[in-house]
């Protein structure tokens, strides 16, 4: 039973990943040709759109995932049905329960591949290809390990974290002196844009003078700065970039501060289900490569595979906005697909002969 498992883990891995470069390489092919419309901006060439086009490459792996598994999952199987071999493994008394456990089980293998994808490569290269993108442009902006550097006029800024909706945490504002001296240091928990100013909140100050060392405390300090917001919306990622536990770090964020996180932890449970949604495609595939389409065409078997995908897409959609609309809680509006179309599959096995 181990080589049975191997054999239909091999060809359903092998054909999720085959539908994932292709789907992979047509969506990069159209972001190439709009990226290549930003070449010429400041010391921003042809090379560099390439670089940043292979640094996002995970974000969009990642997106593409389900549709890959849904449809390599379907094709891969549905020949496996169209040579017989299914029929084969019935006959040698290999039950219909026992095929869809080896399916289950590539199925678990894709989810943890999606989930690392998602969770430490994604965040990581996002941010680094935007920081290339704004640097080659001409943008007073550079990425470091564990954070932004912004350079305003005197000041020399570090942002710790980089939040949607221009929320910054851990700022520190390194003032120079007019004799190229620091004059002070100054920290900040969080800055949050005003009309006109920031806004720092729990602020430490530390100014040095001359041989003198004075620290200062206040609770909330308006920050009078030039900095233009459109840098930190350029190197902002947007939230569906972001790892699980960012999204969770930034929902405790507004939680703590009385802000709306409604939106957010919709996307910490889009995010935390996603993975799952892989195995869900197993279960959806599985009852038509047993029932009806095992002797159609490669090409209709695609067809079903992109309506299929298209109706998880559009359930997640509807779902998603239905549920902010109504204050559905979002681990509710998130899980809904996923449990319908589990819930589709598994009625479908059930009527397996």
């Amino acid at each position: 039973m181990r080589i049975l498992d191997f054999y239909i883990a091999r060809v359903v891995i092998g054909g999720t990943l085959g539908a994932l470069a292709v789907l992979t390489a047509l969506d990069t092919i159209f972001a190439l040709i709009d990226e290549f419309e930003d070449v010429g901006k400041g010391a921003y060439g042809h090379i560099d759109a390439l670089f940043y086009m292979a640094m996002t490459m995970p974000g969009r792996v990642y997106e593409l995932f389900p549709a890959a598994v849904l449809v390599g999952s379907l094709l891969s199987l549905g020949a496996m049905a169209g040579n017989s071999e299914l029929i084969v493994m019935r006959a040698a008394g290999v039950s219909v329960k026992r095929i869809v456990r080896s399916a289950v089980q590539a199925g678990l293998v894709l989810m943890i591949l999606v989930a690392v994808i998602g969770e430490f490569m994604l965040p990581v290269a996002e941010r680094y290809a935007q920081s290339l993108q704004s640097r080659k442009q001409g943008l007073q902006v550079s990425q470091v390990l564990g954070g932004f550097w912004v350079r305003d006029a005197s000041q020399f800024v570090r942002i710790g974290k980089l939040y949607p909706n221009l929320n910054l945490q851990d700022v520190h504002i390194h003032r120079l002196a007019d004799d190229t001296g620091l004059e002070s240091v100054t920290y900040a928990a969080s800055a949050i844009q005003r009309e006109g100013y920031w806004e720092l909140r729990d602020v430490y100050r530390t100014r040095f003078d001359g041989q003198h060392i004075r620290q200062e405390v206040q609770g909330i300090e308006r920050w009078p700065t030039v900095l233009n917001p459109k840098i930190f919306d350029i190197l902002s990622v947007d939230v569906d970039m972001m790892s699980a536990s960012e999204i969770y770090g930034y929902v405790d964020y507004l939680e703590r501060n009385n802000l709306d996180a409604a939106t957010y932890r919709l996307a910490f449970w889009l995010k935390v289900i996603t993975p799952l949604s892989c195995i869900v495609m197993m279960l959806v595939v599985l009852p038509f490569v047993f029932g009806a389409l095992r002797s159609v065409s490669a090409g209709q078997l695609l067809v079903v595979g992109i309506l299929l995908g298209l109706s998880f897409y559009i359930l997640i959609q509807i779902a998603s906005r239905v549920g902010q609309i109504y204050g559905v809680p979002p681990f509710i509006s998130a899980s809904f697909p996923v449990l319908c179309f589990a819930a589709i599959g598994l009625i479908g096995l059930g009527k397996v002969k």
